[in-house]
């Protein structure tokens, strides 16, 4: 009796499973027809387990077969892979409101409930919020600001003291070049210190920052495979515990600020945004529907976006500077003969094509964000395409 119960069971789970299956390929069949070609994928999760390790290649390599612009199934979300410059310029430029919304993901909804900058759903309020954090940018960390340009330039000379010091050894300048990113955007948007590295609030907003990276380095996978929440909570509670520590330590700044802010002397972006939110969020014919926590949470953009960016565009270039010597030698060559003993500031930019060029090179061959740039970036979300 046993055994037949076992075998009915068994029965009934292939029969399930297979029913499944069944319904995710028809799903997949029908959706396919007004889409661009691609390759087929396994049920639930894609053709993720077919990236390897370097996708931005794999769908380079893709696009030979099924041309620049295609579709593959990323878990459960179907994802349009724009693969030429003539594509990307296409959706970017020509519909650019088309291709402008954020998916649903896990990790875009946890942040403030996609009314974030980074992560919100594209609406006539987070227009406006665009706008407000693109007026406060200008008013605040615009290049050409001497403010800006004296933190930039301390920290640089910060970071030379710190390599000068190590030439007698082997050292990995991460942690200082990611502290002196740090630094600079926490100045422009937190305020002005001679040694931020001494602030309690800097020191836990890196802390913060850095736990934020390892965990979410690679992807969250529950965003393209939201059904694996269920299978492993731990992931999802992680993410949110450390996301709501990013959300205190900015909570802190901003309360900080509103007990001493002075609308006739605003001194960083943090005050900026107050003034912002005194504007817009008190006129309901202006504001959109936007709210204080959407105006105040731009702080948390602000300072998550140009942390790691900026530190890995740095490290790219010592890297390819150490390995290509010769390199390094020309740039130094144009330094000395243009810039000679002082230092370098932005008035310098369009003397030293050479040195930018390079720069520019190492962006181009090492970008920070590949799968972004290869992916997300330039594969854009449409609402016509809808997840599984």
């Amino acid at each position: 009796m046993g055994d037949i119960f076992n075998q009915t069971n068994i029965t009934l789970t292939c029969v399930f499973i297979f029913t499944l299956i069944a319904i995710e390929l028809y799903r997949r069949h029908l959706r396919s027809k007004d889409q661009p070609p691609g390759p087929w994928g396994l049920p639930f999760v894609g053709y993720l387990p077919f990236l390897g390790k370097n996708p931005p290649r794999k769908c380079t390599c893709l696009a030979k077969t099924y041309g620049d612009i295609f579709r593959i199934q990323l878990g459960s979300w179907p994802t349009i892979v724009l693969n030429s410059s003539a594509a990307i310029r296409e959706a970017l430029v020509e519909q650019s409101e088309t291709f402008s919304d954020r998916p649903d993901f896990f990790s875009c909804k946890v942040v403030n409930n996609m009314r974030s900058l980074g992560f919100g759903s594209y609406t006539p309020r987070w227009r406006l919020h665009s706008k407000i954090a693109s007026t406060v940018l200008r008013e605040f960390a615009s290049p050409n600001k001497p403010t800006t340009e004296k933190i930039i330039m301390m920290e640089a000379e910060k970071l030379t003291e710190y390599f000068l010091e190590n030439t007698h050894t082997h050292f990995d300048p991460h942690e200082e070049i990611f502290l002196a990113i740090g630094s600079v955007i926490y100045q422009i948007c937190c305020g002005m210190d001679k040694d931020c590295r001494n602030d309690k609030g800097y020191i836990n907003l890196i802390k913060n920052t850095k736990m934020m990276q390892e965990f979410a380095g690679a992807g969250n996978p529950i965003d393209v495979m939201p059904w694996l929440r269920y299978v492993i909570p731990s992931k999802a509670t992680r993410f949110v515990e450390i996301l709501q520590t990013l959300i205190v330590s900015t909570d802190t700044i901003m309360n900080e600020h509103l007990q001493t802010f002075d609308e006739k002397y605003l001194r960083d972006v943090a005050d900026g945004l107050i003034f912002a939110e005194k504007k817009y969020c008190r006129s309901p014919k202006k504001n959109q529907g936007i709210t204080k926590s959407d105006i105040f949470s731009t702080l948390q953009d602000f300072l998550g976006a140009g942390f790691d960016t900026s530190s890995s565009t740095l490290e790219w270039i010592i890297l390819y500077l150490g390995h290509y010597q010769h390199i390094q030698e020309l740039v130094q060559q144009e330094i000395d003969s243009v810039i000679g003993t002082r230092s370098v500031s932005l008035d310098d930019m369009g003397k030293l094509p050479f040195t930018e060029a390079t720069i520019l090179e190492t962006q181009r061959v090492s970008p920070v964000v590949p799968i972004c740039c290869k992916i997300f970036h330039a594969t854009f979300w449409s609402k016509d395409l809808d997840p599984m």
